[in-house]
């Protein structure tokens, strides 16, 4: 049996029943919600099946129950497009009950207070909030408990989740301190999972992990790590040249099986519960990743390299190749391409030229704009920021050496 088909005959594991002492209202949605089948609505798809070890928890804690409530009130206005109150209300009250656990419980029980944070983390990009996560405040909660291993699976699969988290975060705001114990639990967790794609017939990811957690420490201008950022850049060149082929092979299969990956589509939902169409989904979302890095480390080089016309062609090979791969992952708005701001926060972010720029706040405009709430150049702001400093020292150590040289 190929890859492809194996995944067409996944089934997603069975949710907890709820107790008779459990149920409410809010945790029968909840598992509702996570119930979901369609790869554009799974929550699971995009966030990780950490949510699927959420419901055994709902009742045991005030904040993690908050935060659920939130995620469940935000749910539908995010993938309708529609605006209420609601939502913002019950963020308010998730985050008031959060500040009030962070007081006492933080010690006590410091996964579900992260497992919390990360809920609100979620709810707050429905929303359209475009402020900084809780990265800063995660990391002394982080390390308040490196010296204890995860317990169980919930445990195991929260680290993993908001190291994945913070690791992204700290690519938008590189003053976030590095938390070393997540940040080794991810290394680790990336070196299992490529032995099980090997056997799979997958690509592996290769150190990509590395790479993510690597580049924050490269966007503060120093010299001496100009090669490194080169051998980096050239390594995602072949990873993209590779991931590409993959992507392309897996699309040619979603048409011999008489698919039409379009969100106009009629048969979209089910289309894309096929085998096929959901590798082509996860060959997408690897790409998009690849690419993000690639866009911001071509920034990178490019503020040492001002001149560099090969830097400036591969930029305009990036916004072409990212506009295009939006449009074709769009049939999976909005969770299955939530990997679409990103993207294009990193490119825009990365990008010197007004002309590529305009092109990605169109993208953005026509294709994100009504899930978002807010504009790429809000969402990019603070990435933008840092690789502008980034120039500027770069320019003043240029004209520094000319003024010596003269």
């Amino acid at each position: 049996m190929s890859y492809s088909q194996q995944l067409a005959f996944q089934t997603r594991e069975i949710l907890p029943k709820p107790s008779k002492v459990a149920s409410s209202p809010l945790l029968l949605e909840f598992i509702h919600k996570l119930d979901v089948k369609d790869p554009r609505f799974d929550m699971c798809w995009s966030y990780g099946d950490v949510l699927k070890e959420v419901p055994k928890r709902i009742g045991l804690n005030a904040a993690l129950d908050a935060s659920v409530a939130a995620l469940v009130a935000a749910y539908e206005d995010f993938v309708t497009g529609s605006v209420s109150t609601t939502p913002t209300h019950q963020y308010i009250c998730a985050i008031n009950a959060l500040r009030s656990s962070l007081n006492t419980l933080v010690v006590v029980e410091p996964y579900n207070i992260i497992c919390a944070i990360y809920i609100l983390w979620i709810c707050q990009s429905w929303i359209g909030h475009t402020g900084p996560g809780h990265s800063s405040g995660l990391v002394p909660i982080l390390s308040s408990i490196s010296t204890k291993k995860p317990d169980n699976e919930f445990e195991r699969l929260m680290l993993i989740t908001i190291g994945a988290t913070v690791a992204a975060e700290r690519l938008i705001d590189i003053t976030i301190p590095p938390d070393r114990w997540t940040e080794q639990i991810l290394l680790e967790n990336e070196a299992v999972a490529d032995k099980i794609r090997e056997k799979a017939g997958t690509l592996t990811r290769r150190g990509l992990m590395a790479c993510v957690l690597r580049l924050p420490d490269l966007m503060v201008y120093e010299p001496t790590l100009q090669h490194e950022i080169q051998d980096k850049y050239q390594d995602m060149q072949e990873r993209l040249s590779a991931t590409h082929e993959k992507m392309l092979d897996a699309g040619l299969a979603v048409q011999s099986d008489g698919l039409t990956l379009s969100s106009s589509a009629s048969n979209v939902t089910e289309s894309l519960q096929i085998g096929s169409a959901r590798l082509h989904a996860l060959y997408l979302r690897l790409y998009s990743i690849q690419i993000s890095l690639q866009a911001i480390m071509n920034g990178i080089l490019q503020a040492y390299e001002v001149n560099n016309a090969a830097l400036k062609e591969d930029e305009t090979n990036i916004v072409d190749s990212v506009i295009n791969l939006v449009v074709t992952g769009s049939a999976w708005k909005p969770f299955g391409a939530a990997w679409i701001p990103v993207c294009l926060t990193s490119v825009w972010a990365s990008s010197t030229d007004e002309t590529q720029k305009s092109r990605i706040q169109e993208v953005w405009r026509t294709i994100w704009q009504a899930h978002a709430g807010h504009t790429v150049e809000q969402a990019a702001e603070m990435l933008a920021a840092t690789l502008d400093r980034l120039r500027l020292e770069a320019a003043k150590a240029r004209e520094a050496k000319l003024y010596i040289d003269t």
